[in-house]
């Protein structure tokens, strides 16, 4: 028996009205691209396929209950049911394609690969399945490949929304140059001036944002994300990138943690928060989590051994450096890293040189206000911290270093300020809760001390705040007494 494209696609449509819902669950790469456009597309062309045998099973009804089971989470009996579709009808594009979907969500990427292959294969010009493949072509280190097919699907199809994710995250991995990378960010510009452009387009745009430079631009395409989608992952991932991008690491080890903490086994967090720990100077957890890690790819190596590499810095070898170039701003800034925690009073004036040649360099003028308070020089600290406030407001290093200046110089209603900011804007920070209970306890402010030692109970880590925990709860008696004697007082 003769089956035609198009005789297939037809009884397809008449079958699947009432799935087509289903259908747009599974494209995968986008909420934008749906059932409708794929619907059009199968009943273009025909193309004649291998004449199956006699008594085999319909094909579409087969298709059809793999769905179904696909959209009930029922994935090893959706893949039994694509393939028994397959041996049916051999070149069956659509049932390549979501047996791909099925096998990268589980992580098989040898096989998700070989399905994406095979659905362009039998239909070459579906830029839907082009996209699925670059992505996996990307895990599995096929950068050249990669870049050729979702480059090609862009070329078909300016719209092909799901290519520019995949595409966007192989130039983030391997800089393609300027010329790629500008046209690259004129097409998402182009994007999300369209209607009902979905949240990743966005994201992208802040990734490429960030990469060319425009920080601030970048921030607002990432806010504008994750007001489409608060889940978004690839959204709350480069909040964190521009975060380190503007030496924010406090705020980005604690955006990263959250983010981690959500998903511990995805190893791309993993790779980022041990990235913002060891930026942070935590190098001994940045590595602990790396090494945990059971199957480490080449990226993960890479980056633990660069770690390592850092955190045996010689500091002799880089101020023999520094004598032979004495205003290398580079060979200052490392020096100020590397010598802040064990000897803030010799890291100070490095810190110092670099901000003062670089002011530009908001993470010179960090390091340099974080030695400040290390050295307890409060009031040089909050007039530099002050200034760097004024150019990047969002910063929560800065704002958490201003902070401590404020509070360990007994300035707690600036301090308040800084720590009500730092919760609003990090509702998941524990250790922001406990200092401004903290700071409200100062000002006898005992209610809202109260109601903020509760919330960093609930919030903190056991092992991590295990003296801040034992210090609230010495204190809670005490102070649910001074609450009750204001209110017999009144």
């Amino acid at each position: 028996m003769y089956i035609s494209r198009t005789d297939l696609s037809f009884r397809l449509l008449r079958r699947s009205i009432l799935l087509l819902g289903l259908f747009a669950l599974f494209v995968s790469f986008s909420q934008y691209a749906s059932g409708q456009e794929d619907d059009e597309e199968f009943v273009q062309e025909g193309v004649a396929i291998n004449q199956p045998a006699e008594n085999t099973s319909d094909p579409v009804r087969l298709f059809l209950e793999a769905q179904e089971a696909h959209a009930k989470g029922e994935l090893d009996k959706a893949l039994e049911l694509y393939a028994e579709a397959l041996k049916a009808y051999p070149e069956f594009p659509e049932a390549e394609y979501q047996r791909g979907t099925i096998f990268q969500t589980r992580g098989s990427w040898d096989e998700a690969e070989r399905s994406f292959r095979n659905a362009v294969q039998y239909r070459r010009d579906w830029t839907l399945a082009m996209a699925g493949l670059g992505a996996v072509l990307i895990r599995n280190g096929k950068l050249d490949e990669a870049e050729s097919v979702l480059e090609k699907a862009i070329r078909i199809d300016g719209m092909s929304i799901p290519a520019y994710p995949a595409l966007t995250d192989l130039y983030l991995l391997r800089p393609p140059g300027e010329e790629k990378m500008q046209r690259l960010y004129s097409s998402l510009v182009f994007l999300t001036t369209k209607a009902n452009i979905p949240s990743s387009i966005w994201a992208c745009r802040g990734a490429v944002e960030r990469i060319i430079g425009k920080l601030a631009d970048a921030k607002s395409s990432i806010d504008r994300s994750l007001a489409l989608d608060p889940d978004n992952g690839r959204g709350k991932v480069e909040q964190i990138e521009i975060a380190l991008a503007g030496s924010d690491f406090r705020g980005a080890v604690q955006m990263a943690s959250t983010l981690n903490a959500g998903d511990p086994d995805d190893e791309g967090y993993q790779i980022l928060y041990a990235r913002a720990l060891a930026l942070a100077g935590d190098k001994t957890k940045a590595i602990a989590i790396l090494e945990a890690i059971a199957e480490p790819n080449d990226q993960i190596r890479d980056l633990l051994a660069a770690i390592k590499a850092s955190g045996e810095a010689d500091i002799e070898v880089l101020e023999a450096e520094l004598r032979d170039s004495p205003d290398s701003v580079p060979v200052l800034g490392r020096l100020c890293a590397a010598l802040r925690r064990e000897d803030p009073k010799r890291a100070l004036g490095y810190c110092e040189r670099a901000f003062r040649l670089d002011r530009d360099n908001i993470g010179h003028a960090i390091g340099f206000g974080a030695a400040l308070v290390q050295l307890r020089d409060f009031r040089r600290a909050i007039d530099l911290f002050e200034d760097i406030k004024v150019r990047v407001p969002d910063n929560h290093t800065v704002r958490a270093n201003l902070a401590t200046a404020y509070f360990k110089s007994g300035r707690f209603a600036d301090a308040k300020a800084e720590y009500s900011w730092i919760t609003k804007t990090q509702p998941e920070s524990a250790a922001g809760y406990y200092f401004l209970a903290i700071t409200h306890d100062n000002l006898r402010e005992y209610f809202d001390a109260m109601a903020n030692y509760q919330q960093f109970l609930r919030l903190a880590d056991e092992r991590t705040f295990a003296a801040e925990i034992d210090r609230v709860r010495l204190r809670l008696p005490l102070l649910q007494r001074q609450l009750d004697k204001g209110k017999k007082g009144k």
